[in-house]
């Protein structure tokens, strides 16, 4: 669970989500409430904070399923922010 935040003109919103996926360049959340395509966001969990833009947001039965670009000045690393839950492939790239 990470809190996302995304500004919608001159107000900040936000709300807790489930981080699905995370990658160097960026993120997939699952959401309650929507969020537009194309506006400014980030997501923040045990004081790491990655900021970028909304790529992408589809609705489906349950919610949204949100895509977040990180900024090339946030980029992820494991190492550095690591989730409370990752999954780590076996297989060899």
């Amino acid at each position: 669970m990470v809190t996302l935040t995304w500004y919608d003109g001159a107000q900040s919103l936000s709300q807790i989500v489930n981080m699905e996926e995370i990658w160097v360049e960026g993120a997939v959340l699952e959401c309650e409430e929507s969020v537009t395509a194309g506006v400014q966001a980030s997501i923040e969990w045990g004081g790491f904070r990655l900021a970028g833009l909304v790529a992408e947001a589809a609705a489906h039965e349950f919610g949204w399923r949100v895509e977040l670009e990180f900024s090339p000045q946030t980029p992820w690393s494991p190492e550095a922010a690591p989730p409370a839950h990752m999954y780590k492939s076996s297989r060899a790239s």
